[in-house]
C-alpha cells in the first residue's frame, strides 16, 4: 500500500473537479433554467478568494494564503 493515500485521493478529487468544469464549459449552455422561478444556473467567475474576498488581488492573495497555510 502507498504511504500517501490522502495525496492520491486529493489529486483524484482535483482532477475530477477540473474535468467536470472543462466539460460543463464546452457542453452546457448557460444560463439555464432548471425549475422556472426557483432554480437557474449561471456561469460566474470568482476573481478573488472564498466568497469573493480580495477581488482581483491575484498573486498577493496566493502569497498571503500560502504563508498562512505554512504557518498553520
Amino acid at each position: 500500500m502507498t504511504r500517501y493515500p490522502y495525496l492520491i485521493l486529493a489529486a483524484l478529487v482535483v482532477g475530477a473537479d477540473r474535468l467536470v468544469k472543462w466539460w460543463v464549459q464546452g457542453h452546457v449552455f448557460l444560463p439555464r433554467t432548471l425549475i422556472p422561478g426557483f432554480i437557474r444556473l449561471n456561469l460566474v467567475h470568482n476573481m478573488g478568494g472564498a466568497f469573493g474576498i480580495f477581488p482581483r488581488s491575484g498573486s498577493l492573495f496566493i502569497i498571503i494564503s500560502s504563508l498562512v497555510s505554512v504557518g498553520i
